[in-house]
């Protein structure tokens, strides 16, 4: 995976190097990033994270944060699940929603297993409850864009974990009738793959 952070000044592009060089990265002609004087003062790091290495552009490419934004979420060593969502909803606000449709928001109602308007309980000042808490974790770690939901990748997902259920119920129910033939094992085949391509 590759992630572009641009910088404007000095001082966000040596505190930058300083973070990337403690978490190992290089340059990516293996040079140690601390051994390598950039001296340009704005710009964009391209990371690689598959590889551990870096890149300097001075180009105009996209850029998938600022250094500011990361600083964000690295300021502190430590930090509280409340405090990871705080600062992660400031870098991905409703702006990305297309016409900011809240239908079509992976914090709507509509697809929360609490039912509830994840985004309500993004104000700092707000107990958070829990359960909502735990889900907003859980939306993080599993989408990479977790503001906007596809409503028809949503629906092929509803219908393919529909599949499952009902291929999980035809296998069981022929099994306990003590039918385990070529149509079990072609179910079971099927069922597989379908698990796999969730």
């Amino acid at each position: 995976m590759s992630f572009n952070v641009s910088y404007n000044n000095e001082k966000e592009r040596d505190d930058l190097l300083r973070v990337l060089n403690k978490a190992g990265f290089t340059w990516h002609n293996s040079t140690k990033i601390m051994d390598f004087d950039l001296l340009i003062d704005k710009g964009t790091i391209c990371i690689d994270f598959g590889m551990k290495k870096i890149n300097f552009t001075s180009d105009c490419i996209e850029t998938h944060c600022t250094a500011a934004e990361l600083f964000m979420l690295t300021e502190s060593h430590e930090m509280t699940a409340k405090d990871f969502i705080h600062k992660y909803k400031r870098m991905n606000d409703c702006e990305d929603v297309p016409e900011k449709d809240c239908n079509n928001c992976i914090w709507s109602r509509k697809y929360t297993k609490c039912g509830e308007d994840l985004c309500n309980y993004f104000d700092y000042e707000i107990e958070t409850n829990d359960e909502f808490e735990k889900e907003l974790l859980e939306i993080i770690e599993t989408h990479d864009s977790p503001v906007w939901i596809d409503p028809e990748k949503e629906a092929m997902k509803k219908e393919t974990e529909e599949a499952v259920g009902i291929l999980e119920g035809t296998i069981k129910g022929l099994k306990d009738s003590g039918i385990n033939n070529k149509l079990t094992e072609a179910l079971k085949v099927a069922l597989d793959s379908l698990k796999d391509g969730r």
